[in-house]
């Protein structure tokens, strides 16, 4: 089993610095925050900085794999636009896949723009991961999985978060 070092474990840390740590605790898988997010520290992932690009050479350096990114929110007023620079960034980083979080409680509206997510985050070679959860509109494994085969997109999968299931 591999086991990936979350950005939610260390929150204040830059990506450079989460990539060290993951490496120092023999991880070779990491997810970071990629897209800004109420909340949570802003890195300037999402655009050509200096700290992405020494974060993919600690990545190639250090043997360790950005297995996901987030910060992806599809909630009522969402642009899907919004999300393109952070999705290029999400492939330039050597992401596996991404983690989008379903707010929307209009559930048409939803499931059109979670279309159009997975459609360009496809284009980029990226697979998506979604989240069921009591306090999303998709509050059972059941629901959300049938969100997800509507949706008949190949690159999206159901992720179960231990937490959640915790929580349920």
């Amino acid at each position: 089993m591999r086991l990936c070092l979350d950005f939610l474990t260390a929150v204040e840390a830059t990506p450079p610095e989460l990539t060290r740590l993951a490496s120092a605790n023999g991880l070779d898988l990491m997810a970071i925050m990629v897209h800004p997010a109420e909340g949570v520290p802003d890195f300037g992932m999402a655009s050509d900085t200096a700290m992405r690009r020494e974060t993919r050479q600690l990545c190639r350096d250090l043997g360790v794999a950005i297995d996901m990114t987030e910060g992806f929110l599809l909630k009522p007023d969402t642009d899907c636009a919004d999300f393109d620079a952070s999705l290029e960034s999400s492939a330039w980083l050597g992401a596996r896949c991404v983690n989008v979080l379903l707010r929307d409680p209009d559930l048409t509206r939803l499931a059109d723009n979670f279309a159009v997510f997975c459609d360009f985050a496809g284009e980029l070679g990226l697979q998506v991961v979604t989240e069921w959860s009591r306090r999303t509109p998709l509050p059972s494994p059941a629901e959300a999985a049938a969100f997800i085969a509507a949706a008949d997109r190949p690159n999206a999968k159901l992720q179960f978060d231990s937490l959640h299931l915790f929580r349920a």
